[in-house]
């Protein structure tokens, strides 16, 4: 059985990849509130 931590490491690199590519949409679309969002929701889970 593998290490839960590794996995909810990867899990939350794998959602912050997914945020980080929805924000650079959200940017491209000149939606800045959506991207707002979105950065604060990086930065808490980046810590």
């Amino acid at each position: 059985e593998e290490e839960k931590k590794t996995d909810d490491t990867a899990s939350s690199e794998d959602k912050i990849s997914a945020l980080r590519a929805e924000l650079k949409e959200a940017i491209e679309k000149e939606n800045f509130e959506r991207a707002a969002q979105l950065r604060d929701e990086i930065k808490g889970l980046e810590g």
